[in-house]
């Protein structure tokens, strides 16, 4: 798809989205006559012709959900002021100004602000998935932070209701970084479970503040590699978030969080550690631990560091990395 934004005679600003012709295709299904037995042919056009209904229903999905988000405190979906599919399969949505949530997050200088502000993100999937809607493309640059203290979030058009299909077998649906394994392998499949795996890669980007780094030698589209990647992020998350991270972005859908609250629930615990540890002056002296505690917590974290470590020293990444920069030196 192609994003534009313009303003309108009374300089107000929308988003323009236009459906990408080659995967939306400008055929009408019934010209070509259609059927079975045409073989990948028809399977092509059939491909092209619930594209463009995906499209549709998204749309309406946004539109349907938008008015109901104004009364959030914590989120915000922009609404549709048109769509049409002539001359060009398109959507105009509401123009939300504001920065990416993660960049704001991370110039506030506090990972509890920016967990609060990521369990606006939370909030807003919990009201998607209660009202049966999976969202299957959560990512950090489809979520800004409004001056009113809410986040934007952006571009329902791949989402779907719970019970309807869409998709043709074995099309993959989203966003390759973030999208859930079976998500990948039959976007059929995707459920709320899926959502909870693409924003538990959105946690990992809040912690960090950072994207995720963009991995060089592996097809994210296998789940093997995808695995991989998980645990590769997982080792450079600090200590304290790496269970909720592990427990949303869990390459297995049983062993994930099973909904958005208990997600919620774990991020909001570890809000409260954090601000109790930032607004104490005497956190030392408060410490209640035995030194036999003390020091078992300290082997804790040393053997953690050296795991840490030794799974660093073999990573694809690392030595994809080092080639490189010994190929720039020698030019």
């Amino acid at each position: 798809s192609f994003v534009f934004s313009f303003s309108d005679a009374l300089q107000r600003k929308h988003v323009l989205k236009i459906a990408c012709p080659t995967r939306f295709g400008w055929e009408n299904p019934v010209k070509l006559g259609f059927i079975e037995g045409l073989g990948d042919a028809g399977r092509e056009v059939r491909k092209r012709s619930i594209a463009r209904e995906r499209f549709r229903d998204g749309c309406r999905i946004q539109a349907e959900l938008a008015p109901l988000s104004l009364s959030s405190k914590d989120f915000v979906i922009p609404g549709v002021t048109s769509f049409s599919e002539s001359p060009l399969l398109h959507l105009v949505m509401e123009w939300l100004d504001g920065p990416p949530a993660v960049r704001y997050a991370k110039e506030q200088r506090s990972l509890g602000k920016a967990l609060r502000i990521f369990l606006k993100v939370l909030s807003c999937a919990n009201f998607l998935h209660s009202r049966g809607i999976i969202h299957r493309d959560f990512k950090a640059e489809n979520i800004l932070y409004t001056s009113d203290d809410r986040v934007g979030v952006l571009d329902l058009t791949t989402a779907l209701r719970t019970g309807r299909s869409l998709t043709l077998a074995g099309t993959a649906i989203g966003t390759v970084e973030y999208a859930a394994p079976e998500q990948m392998e039959d976007a059929r499949s995707a459920d709320e479970l899926s959502d909870i795996f693409s924003l538990g890669i959105v946690f990992w980007e809040f912690v960090q503040g950072e994207s995720a780094p963009h991995p060089l030698n592996l097809n994210l589209r296998e789940e093997e590699d995808k695995a991989q990647y998980v645990k590769y992020l997982a080792g450079l998350i600090p200590a304290p978030f790496r269970s909720i991270f592990e427990n949303a972005a869990n390459v297995a859908p049983e062993k994930r969080y099973q909904d958005v609250t208990h997600f919620a629930k774990a991020v909001a615990d570890k809000i409260n550690e954090i601000e109790i540890a930032e607004g104490s002056c005497t956190v030392e002296f408060s410490d209640k631990r035995t030194i036999e505690e003390k020091f078992a917590d300290l082997q804790k974290e040393i053997a953690d560091l050296q795991e840490q470590a030794k799974y660093h020293a073999n990573c694809p990444f690392r030595q994809l990395a080092k080639e490189f920069f010994v190929e720039r030196k020698k030019e």
